[in-house]
């Protein structure tokens, strides 16, 4: 595996496999709309030049930018370097192919690369999702579910905000 935010950084060459989005605000990769039937592509041969490097934290959403920089600069406490390096790459795999359109659809920074400070990943409820991918890519992106390519989900956590609009509601 090589070393995480080398210079030799992921950025895929998806010029004509841009994400598109379905009328219901669904997000799907490879260029086509999204649904579970469709085939997914091999991830094309990445650049591993410095401008790519410089490309990709340029291409990365401000709202992201902090989150990613803290995540490539150590190896949290209580998880395996190996987990860690994947989760880099998955991360900036995922902002390359991904970063625009979260973003817009209001995922926070929490969100992607969150972790529990004590107990990272005991607490599957807290882990943002990068650290879930392990080396899957994300096929379809919604305001609040990644799907998998292999199938899989991970709904987003609902806001502190909304869960106590929630439970004051349901208590009146």
């Amino acid at each position: 595996m090589r070393p995480p935010c080398s210079d030799s950084s992921v950025s895929p060459d998806r010029s004509d496999k841009r994400p598109v989005e379905a009328s219901n605000g669904a997000i799907g990769a490879n260029g086509t709309p999204p649904h579970g039937s469709a085939e997914r592509s091999e991830l094309e041969e990445v650049e591993t030049s410095t401008s790519s490097t410089t490309a990709l934290y340029a291409a990365i959403p401000a709202t992201y930018r902090d989150a990613f920089t803290a995540l490539c600069g150590a190896c949290p406490a209580g998880v395996p370097r190996s987990r860690w390096e994947q989760a880099v790459y998955d991360a900036e795999l995922f902002l390359a192919e991904w970063g625009s359109a979260a973003e817009r659809l209001g995922w926070t920074a929490d969100d992607l690369f969150g972790l529990h400070p004590t107990v990272p990943l005991s607490r599957v409820d807290c882990m943002g999702l990068v650290w879930l991918l392990k080396g899957e890519r994300v096929a379809e992106l919604t305001a609040d579910t990644a799907r998998f390519e292999r199938g899989l989900a991970f709904y987003r956590r609902a806001p502190a905000s909304r869960l106590r609009q929630h439970d004051a509601a349901s208590h009146s």
